[in-house]
């Protein structure tokens, strides 16, 4: 409640009412607004004219006889109608006693307000120390939380800076990587011809010996052919400018050959600078891995990462310059093969000529065997020196040989460098999420002091109360000083002439009073501008603690981008094992069908025998059953030819019994025709495979359909029976496997893909099952089939088609020796 003039009260207890003249209106009883209240009855009041003339006086010198008598100057409150006059001194002891008294009541007043303003003091005071004690807890959580703030102002600030960095530098490793796989596709093409230039070496070195072997031939030829050689004294001078023409050539091929072990030594001498380049750069790796292990713990994850792409780089650009010091060896080595393969042709070629040459002079050479000899010892020497040549380049090849293998070896090193650096990056890894959980314990205990913000909000808003309550005592307290400093001094010029020395006490007690009060109210003061400064500290922590849920925020923000990205690849890994398991379920579903395939193929043939066999017994029967029906007719013919003629014969004897035997003769057509009938029958029944569950129930509806509904002579089986094997002999199905009940796989990815999958695995089980119930139903009718033939094949009777014969006739084949046994006995 904020305090103003219009609602104080001390302003409405001490408004009198002055009723002057005809009307009533309202005197001004205050000097101005803030002043000490003067009663109307002590406004106008005569007072005694001290040394120095006071406040209150308004009589000077000689004029006071005559204001006293006038009208205006009477007091309002004296009766007009009293006629009583006091004299003066009756008049100043009534003034110096209400005086008195109303100086006692201010004082009394005065006191009361002072013991108010001390309570209020105290309470201030307390209120004040309460502060202190939570303002000096704020103050402390507030430098934590700025020590806290500043560290993740300082980690924000510095994973923003390298943001930029590691995209570009991650966009530089992505570029060398591809470069670094160019490299090794490269590097692999040259490995794939290093095998093509040694077996060119290889080659080349056979041919240089199939070469060095005819040249050897070639001059044994020569030798035998020196005896009948004629004088060639001048085809000599001639083969001695040819061969000196060759000690020349010869001359260029070795300076070509030092030429070529000096590139084969600087190439020596390159590969040991590449080698100490490189056990330079791993050493180089491993300081650099060191000190990013002994930084890892206090860099985010992000840094670790451009660590890991900075050594992949590095690795990369290895990689990538020793492929092209290899690169550029390669052609110079090409080169020098194809100078060497160069140099032979020519010596080939020139060998060639030469002994072109001597075979054409072989016919003119007789008479000069000495230089014949020298000749010979100069192609020797040429030998020589081809076969030093032919060493040369066996010592090249195995240099390049050499190379190869240091290639391989640098090439193993650097997968062995790659694996190291492997290593380092998941521990780089491990320890990133180490650092990671460090940062969300340090996110978890800023969200705690971030909680507690609206505390301290809540508190900050308790103490801007307690300010406003501490302004408000203040202003009062500065009325009451004023009113106080008005009514000290109204009261030292009215008691200054009455009783100075008693009210000396009073006043500096008063004065003291002011001052305490003015120490209060500069302490208030003092504690006001401190509650400003803890306010505004209160404020900056606000800030501050805005700034960290900003920061919070982002952190968030990231943290759910990467939940985001380590989603899918979860997801993209589920898809993988899911092809993969469907893959699988694929393979074992072919291996089933083919399976499958076989035992339809063995059923089918089995199935193709049984039907060629009761084929032909069909056409057997068949045309059994047309000669018996030829017959049938036949014998029917001859029984109507006789009836007819036993008629003619005995109907003239005796009508009566014509009529009889015409009336047997009917009944037995009649049985005939139903024994026909029921063969008939018999017949279809044998030729027609039935279905069932099971033998009994096959039996039993068999026998169902020859004694009725109720007369079943075996009930049928509730489950299916194992069928024997065939009395003939037939070779059954064979037994097939059932279905494999296959594991469910874990359970992955969202609940409706699992069921789709889990129904898709069951109708394929179905499928199967009921492909292997339709197999296991036809070899079920197969075999039901072989056996009523079998077991009905034997002679039966026709007067018994009842389905009991039929189990008589299986027991007979199960017992034989009770079917004997009743034979001996004479039983039907």
């Amino acid at each position: 409640m904020m305090w103003s003039k219009q609602k104080s009260p001390r302003f409405e207890k001490e408004k009198p009412t002055n009723p002057i003249g005809p009307g009533y209106y309202d005197l001004p009883s205050v000097l101005h607004e803030q002043s000490v209240t003067i009663p109307g009855s002590d406004r106008f009041q005569e007072q005694p004219m001290p040394e120095t003339p006071g406040p209150g006086s308004y009589a000077q010198g000689t004029k006071a006889s005559k204001a006293k008598q006038c009208k205006e100057n009477r007091p309002p409150s004296r009766d007009r109608n009293s006629k009583q006059i006091q004299s003066p001194k009756q008049v100043k002891g009534d003034f110096l006693q209400t005086k008195l008294e109303e100086e006692e009541h201010l004082r009394r007043e005065a006191e009361g307000r002072l013991l108010q303003l001390t309570e209020s003091a105290r309470q201030t005071a307390a209120e004040y120390a309460q502060l202190r004690g939570e303002h000096f807890t704020l103050a402390q959580t507030q430098e934590k939380s700025k020590i806290v703030i500043a560290d993740l102002q300082a980690a924000l600030t510095a994973i923003e800076e390298k943001v930029p960095q590691l995209e570009s530098q991650l966009v530089d490793a992505e570029a060398a990587r591809a470069a670094a796989a160019q490299h090794k596709q490269e590097a692999e093409s040259l490995r794939a011809e290093v095998p093509a230039l040694r077996k060119q070496l290889e080659d080349s070195e056979a041919a240089h010996a199939a070469a060095a072997k005819q040249h050897a031939e070639e001059v044994q030829r020569l030798q035998g052919e020196v005896s009948q050689v004629p004088e060639l004294k001048k085809q000599l001078a001639e083969m001695e400018a040819m061969r000196r023409a060759a000690a020349v050539q010869h001359e260029c091929a070795e300076e070509r050959l030092q030429t070529e072990v000096a590139q084969v030594s600087e190439l020596q001498k390159q590969l040991q600078e590449a080698k100490a380049s490189t056990d330079a750069i791993m050493a180089e790796q491993a300081e650099e891995i060191s000190t990013l292990q002994a930084t890892a713990s206090k860099v985010p994850g992000l840094e670790k990462n451009l660590f890991d792409i900075e050594a992949a780089l590095a690795a990369a650009r290895e990689e990538s310059s020793q492929v092209e010091s290899l690169q550029a060896e390669v052609p110079g080595l090409r080169k020098q093969l194809e100078d060497s393969e160069a140099a032979h042709a020519a010596a080939a070629k020139q060998h060639a000529e030469e002994v072109q040459r001597l075979q054409g002079e072989v016919s003119q050479v007789s008479e000069l065997q000495q230089q014949v000899k020298d000749m010979e010892a100069a192609l020797e020497a040429a030998a020589k020196e081809q076969e030093q040549e032919s060493c040369k380049s066996r010592a090249e090849a195995s240099q390049v040989h050499e190379l190869t293998k240091r290639l391989a070896d640098l090439e193993a090193a650097g997968q062995k460098a790659a694996e190291r650096h492997e290593q380092d990056l998941q521990k780089l890894r491990e320890e990133a999420s180490s650092s990671a959980i460090e940062h969300e314990g340090a996110l978890a205990s800023l969200q705690a002091e971030v909680s507690q913000v609206p505390l301290l909000k809540e508190r900050l808003a308790e103490a801007e109360a307690t300010i406003t309550v501490q302004r408000q005592a203040e202003l009062q307290a500065q009325a009451a000083e004023a009113e106080l400093h008005k009514k000290l001094a109204d009261a030292e010029a009215k008691c200054q002439s009455v009783e100075l020395e008693a009210n000396e006490t009073e006043v500096t007690q008063l004065q003291e009073q002011l001052a305490a009060a003015r120490a209060e109210n500069s302490a208030l003061m003092s504690d006001k501008d401190q509650l400003k400064k803890d306010l505004e500290k209160l404020k900056f922590a606000e800030i501050n603690a805005n700034m960290t849920k900003n920061a919070k925020e982002r952190a968030e923000a990231q943290v759910r981008d990467l939940k985001m990205d380590l989603e899918q690849w979860r997801s993209k890994a589920q898809s993988f094992v899911r092809d993969e398991d469907k893959m699988k379920r694929q393979e074992e579903d072919v291996g089933r069908l083919e399976q499958e395939a076989k035992d339809l193929h063995q059923q089918n043939a089995q199935l193709l025998v049984t039907f060629q066999q009761f084929k032909t017994e069909w056409d057997l029967m068949r045309a059994e059953n047309q000669s018996l029906q030829e017959t049938l007719a036949t014998y029917e013919m001859n029984l109507d030819r006789a009836t007819d003629h036993n008629a003619q014969m005995m109907g003239h004897v005796n009508p009566k019994q014509k009529i009889r035997h015409m009336v047997n003769l009917k009944e037995e057509n009649k049985e005939l025709r139903e024994q026909l009938k029921k063969a008939k029958q018999r017949i279809t029944q044998l030729g027609v495979s039935r279905k069932g569950e099971g033998l009994l129930e096959a039996l039993a509806s068999f026998s169902h359909r020859g004694l009725g509904a109720d007369q079943l002579s075996i009930p049928a089986s509730a489950c299916p029976d194992t069928p024997c094997q065939s009395v003939q002999g037939e070779s059954r199905t064979p037994k097939r496997p059932s279905t494999p009940s296959r594991k469910m796989s874990p359970r992955r990815g969202s609940p409706e893909e699992e069921y789709q999958v889990w129904l898709a695995d069951e109708d394929r089980r179905r499928q199967l099952q009921d492909r292997a119930v339709e197999r296991v139903q036809t070899d079920f009718q197969h075999f039901i089939a072989l056996i009523e033939r079998a077991v009905l094949s034997g002679e039966m009777s026709g007067d018994s088609p009842n389905p009991a014969a039929l189990l008589e006739r299986l027991r007979s084949v199960v017992h034989p020796a009770m079917q004997g046994g009743r034979v001996a006995s004479g039983t039907p």
